[in-house]
């Protein structure tokens, strides 16, 4: 701003703001700060179910055309949670954005999540414990809606989201290695454009429902007046 980097979630519009984020320092400045994002999560977006469009995290690293990734990805002690029967927490995959606590605590107001910034390797908790079955969590679904990766996922995507996320996981494992390995000397970018063709691909065999008639016939009953109402 004015020539200055200054963090964009900290700004504040005014008259005769200038703001430029394709200037060298800005650039610079958003390569350091995905890559910091990067170091907490694995890109295997072409074998990965979330790889639907709707992955914010993917899509913003083709935005930007990321060269290299310059800080490795640590992989975290936890295992993925498949304790509850709607949708999984994969530590493994979160980038501790705080999106899924924000919509639980003040969006929900249930007060389920948390994240420990203190720990050694902080992570979602469900009522300050590691596993989301015997939780309050009451599987409102707000929390994997606003997630931008696959770190909390529908078991609904899961493992048939696409043309290579079923595969097994011993034959997964090692391309996923070998892929990134590759990353090292060709760079990223084609890997990324060999996941956007593989998104493209999905969203046409997406098949988005029609909105459910009992609803839409309430919604219109509603405004007739109580007496024409359904219910």
């Amino acid at each position: 701003m004015d020539g200055k980097p200054v963090r964009g979630c900290t700004l504040t519009t005014q008259e005769g703001l200038n703001v430029n984020s394709q200037s060298a320092t800005s650039r610079a400045a958003q390569q350091e700060g995905m890559d910091r994002v990067l170091n907490r999560h694995e890109l295997y977006c072409t074998v990965c179910e979330h790889n639907t469009g709707d992955c914010t995290l993917h899509n913003a690293v083709a935005d930007m055309h990321i060269p290299i990734q310059y800080y490795p990805y640590e992989r975290k002690p936890s295992e993925k949670d498949h304790s509850n029967p709607f949708y999984t927490y994969d530590p493994d995959q979160c980038i501790l954005c705080g999106r899924c606590v924000e919509a639980c605590q003040n969006v929900e107001v249930n007060e389920t999540l948390s994240i420990d910034y203190t720990a050694e390797h902080p992570r979602v908790l469900w009522d300050g414990g590691t596993q989301i079955a015997g939780s309050s969590c009451v599987s409102c679904g707000h929390c994997v809606t606003v997630c931008p990766c696959n770190a909390l996922l529908e078991k609904t995507m899961q493992p048939d989201a696409g043309p290579f996320t079923a595969m097994p996981e011993k034959v997964k494992r090692p391309m996923i290695d070998f892929v990134k390995a590759l990353e090292n000397s060709i760079s990223m970018e084609p890997i990324t454009a060999i996941s956007v063709i593989d998104t493209a691909l999905r969203k046409a065999e997406i098949k988005k429902p029609k909105p459910f008639a009992p609803i839409a016939a309430w919604g219109a009953a509603s405004k007739s007046g109580p007496e024409t109402g359904i219910f």
